[in-house]
C-alpha cells in the first residue's frame, strides 16, 4: 500500500501513461538535453525527468544521478503530480513530508527541489521535469519561469516520439497488408503461367483456359491494387481546396 496520497484520477493517469509508450525506453537525446539546460538554469547538481508510476518514479533522463528508478513512496514527484503548478521545497529537513525519506537521510541528501508536473491536454500529471540540489537553497521566480517552458517542452518531446511510434506501426502495418495483397496475384500469376510453360502440349484446352482465366484475373487484381496504392499517393500530394500550386 502506498504511503504517499495518490491523484483521484490515478486509474486514468496511469492509462494516459503507458498511452505514450515511454516507459523503460532508451535514453534520448532530445529529454537529456533538457536536463541537462535545467540544471545550468537552476544551478543544481541534479535534474531529472521523471515519470511516475504505479509504485515507482522512472527517470526518462537523469543529469547528476546514476540510478534509472527510485520507490514511488520515496519520490517527490508523487506530490508533484498531485499539483498543477510548481512544487518548491527549500528545505527537505524542514518539511514534514520528506524529513524522514531515505533520499533526504541519504543519498542523494536532497535538501532543495523544484519540480514542474507534466501535464496532458487531458488534465494528467504523468511525472515532473525537477531539479534537486543538495543544499537548503530558494529558487528564482526566473528560474522557476524557465523550467515551466522546459516541461513544455519535454511534453512537446513526449507528443512527437508517440506520433513517430504511431507512424512506424501503422507504416508496418500498411507494408505487410501491401505485401500480401501484390503477393498473392503475383504467385498466382506466376505459377500458373509456369504449369502452362511446363505442361505445354500435355494439358487440356479446357485447363489452358481455367489456368488463363486465373492468371487475367489474378492481373486485375494487382492492377486494382497498384492503382489504390497510387491514387492514395496523388490524394496525399495534391493540393487540398483552396491551395494553389503557384506563387500568387
Amino acid at each position: 500500500m502506498m504511503n504517499v496520497p495518490l491523484p483521484s484520477d490515478e486509474t486514468d493517469r496511469l492509462a494516459e501513461l503507458v498511452w505514450f509508450q515511454i516507459l523503460d525506453t532508451a535514453p534520448e537525446k532530445g529529454f537529456d538535453r533538457i536536463t541537462r539546460i535545467a540544471a545550468q538554469i537552476a544551478q543544481t547538481p541534479i535534474a531529472l525527468v521523471s515519470l511516475v508510476d504505479k509504485d515507482r518514479q522512472w527517470f526518462k533522463s537523469s543529469c547528476g544521478l546514476f540510478v534509472s528508478e527510485t520507490g514511488r513512496d520515496e519520490a517527490f514527484c508523487s506530490y508533484t503530480i498531485l499539483e498543477r503548478s510548481p512544487v518548491i521545497i527549500e528545505n527537505a529537513l524542514e518539511d514534514d513530508r520528506f524529513k524522514n525519506n531515505s533520499l533526504v537521510t541519504g543519498e542523494p541528501h536532497i535538501r532543495a527541489y523544484a519540480g514542474i508536473p507534466l501535464v496532458t491536454e487531458n488534465d494528467f500529471a504523468l511525472g515532473s521535469l525537477c531539479v534537486i540540489d543538495t543544499r537548503p537553497r530558494k529558487f528564482s521566480d526566473e528560474q522557476i519561469t524557465v523550467l515551466g517552458e522546459l516541461a513544455e517542452t519535454v511534453m512537446d518531446l513526449m507528443r512527437y516520439r508517440l506520433l513517430q511510434t504511431d507512424v512506424r506501426q501503422k507504416t508496418s502495418m500498411f507494408s505487410s497488408q501491401i505485401s500480401h495483397e501484390i503477393r498473392t496475384p503475383l504467385n498466382a500469376i506466376i505459377g500458373f503461367s509456369e504449369a502452362l510453360m511446363s505442361g505445354s502440349g500435355k494439358v487440356s484446352r479446357e485447363r489452358n483456359k481455367e489456368y488463363l482465366e486465373i492468371i487475367s484475373n489474378s492481373g486485375r487484381e494487382l492492377e486494382q491494387t497498384l492503382g489504390k496504392m497510387l491514387d492514395g499517393r496523388t490524394a496525399d500530394r495534391a493540393p487540398t481546396s483552396g491551395q494553389t500550386t503557384g506563387h500568387q
